[in-house]
Parts: structure tokens; sequence; C-alpha cells
């Protein structure tokens, strides 16, 4: 299920990388923290999220995704219990003060056209699996509940458990598995330039 889309005229940056920040029980409040104006996009996994920027206030609830304000904004718990919240974006590898959380590697892509990000949830039944594809720019698997294997060629397993992410390389093959006879719920961040397919899928399992 997709949970928020957007699109850019280019490439974010020319050296981009992906970025996710959890926000853990963020407290009853007018204000937690100011935040950036990143191209991406939030999920809130428990409570409300309030977004106030100077031109708007957003209110995102659990189990939903927003885009992030194009201005700096910051972020509120409206109530009535604490929230949690994971922003995932594109930011320049090569700055100083990097924000903290999960980084990617720099990726290799064209700057000079224009990208597609998408952010999407995916449920895995217990000791089901995904489709296998080969998605055609970055992509980062955050696991928001149970534990998964992403399998990709030559034999490349990643173990992810709750609260974890991992980084899948610009056309590479993938597929997920469910661990431990348990259903997996798993958000899927996407940064696409328009010079490749979005996805191919695959005859065979990775």
């Amino acid at each position: 299920m997709t949970l928020a889309a957007r699109a850019t005229v280019d490439g974010v940056y020319l050296n981009p990388s992906l970025f996710v920040l959890e926000h853990s029980d963020l407290p009853v409040g007018p204000i937690y923290h100011q935040a950036g104006a990143w191209t991406g996009f939030t999920y809130v996994s428990d409570g409300t999220l309030r977004m106030v920027s100077p031109t708007s206030s957003v209110n995102v609830h659990a189990g939903e995704g927003g885009v992030i304000p194009s201005e700096l904004w910051e972020a509120q718990n409206p109530g009535p219990g604490p929230s949690t919240y994971y922003d995932l974006f594109v930011y320049d590898y090569t700055a100083r003060g990097l924000p903290g959380g999960f980084v990617s590697p720099k990726i290799d892509l064209r700057y000079d056209i224009a990208h597609q990000l998408r952010l999407d949830l995916v449920t895995i039944d217990a000791d089901g699996r995904s489709e296998a594809q080969a998605h055609g720019g970055a992509e980062v698997i955050v696991v928001l509940e149970g534990a998964i294997e992403v399998r990709e060629p030559n034999s490349e397993h990643h173990f992810v458990g709750s609260r974890t992410s991992v980084y899948v390389l610009p056309q590479t093959g993938v597929q997920l598995f469910a661990l431990d006879a348990k259903p997996a719920r798993v958000l899927e961040f996407f940064y696409t330039p328009d010079d490749r397919p979005f996805a191919v899928g695959l005859e065979t399992s990775p």
C-alpha cells in the first residue's frame, strides 16, 4: 500500500543518500523539536504527529504517512498519548553535521532528470514472502514489527529485526521473507530516477 508519493524536477542532491530517523515516545506538548525541510516523508507508528510550518498545520495519525513540509517545521504531539514517528528522506551525503539515525551509502544516480519518491507500507504474512523484484532506484527497508530476511542475488542475505533498517542498491533483485512464523510490517522508501523503471518482476527468487 502506497502511503505517500512526490516528484522532483531533478535529483535532490549531487551526492544523495537515504536517511531514516526514528523519534520515539514523543510526549504530549506544543513543540517537540524543529525539523529540517527534507525531501521525503514521515510515518507515524503510534499516536499522532502534528507538522506545523509557517504555511500549514497537518496531523498524521498512527498508520499514516505524510509528505515532509518544504519549509522548516515543528513537530508537535496533540495527544492524547505519546507518539512515535519516522522521517525518511534524501539528504546530501557530503554535508557536514549529518542527521543521526540510519544512513545509506552515497547513491550513484543521474542528477539532471526528474526523480520519483514513494513510501509504501507492506505486510508479509507469517511464513510468507513478498514479490521478487528489482527496483530501478535506491531503496531503504524499515522493519516496524516482526523480523524479515532480505534476500538478494549471489547468496546475499540480511536478517533484519524490528525498528531496524537495511539499504538495497539500485537495480538489485530483492525479496522479503517473514521470520519466526509471525507476520511482519515494513516500510519501503524508494528514490527512483525517471530514466529507469520503478520495478521489474523477477522470474525466480534471488
